[in-house]
């Protein structure tokens, strides 16, 4: 009797900090930039979502997931992590088949890896709930279980707002102060 040659997935596996490591699709990242310049604080917004990427003459939201609430690394904090070193720019398609983009922010080059079949593991449930709506399934990496992310999960609620604002016609404000 043969075996079936074992199957596996290329990804890229994301350090974002803090011990936070996911995963994306291979071709979810589409562009890694090193120019923190490129990112602008937003005032008023959760501290996960407290910046923007200003790039290629669009605004991009930028997502740091060590501040997001509820957010537990899934190993002890790497030394020297506090500060974002890079932005990978995520892409996907929508419902609508239209293509929307977003940003995260790591702490060290994103690694390509291939993720076996026989490595998809069960998360806690502490670890379940915190990426519940985010995470497609989760794999064993050295010992360490990982998320797999669906980006638009991440920023589709940015997304559809954007849209909505780029495509709400102007309202109209009739004055009512007298002549």
């Amino acid at each position: 009797m043969s075996q079936r040659p074992s199957q596996s997935t290329p990804a890229w596996l994301l350090d974002c900090g803090a011990g936070v490591r996911l995963a994306v699709a291979l071709p979810n990242l589409l562009h890694l930039i090193e120019d923190r310049t490129l990112l602008h604080r937003v005032p008023q917004v959760p501290k996960h979502l407290g910046q923007v990427l200003v790039w290629q003459q669009r605004v991009f939201p930028a997502v740091d997931l060590t501040l997001q609430p509820g957010m537990q690394p899934n190993q002890g904090p790497a030394p020297g992590s506090a500060e974002p070193v890079y932005v990978c720019v995520l892409g996907w398609c929508d419902a609508q088949q239209q293509s929307d983009y977003g940003a995260v922010l790591v702490r060290a080059l994103p690694r390509r890896i291939q993720i076996p079949d026989e490595s998809l593991a069960t998360p806690t449930h502490k670890m379940a709930a915190q990426w519940a709506g985010l995470a497609l399934t989760y794999f064993d990496f050295h010992g360490h279980v990982i998320p797999i992310i669906a980006p638009a999960a991440l920023f589709e609620p940015a997304a559809r707002t954007e849209r909505a604002a780029s495509s709400a016609p102007a309202q109209r404000h009739k004055d009512t102060r007298s002549a």
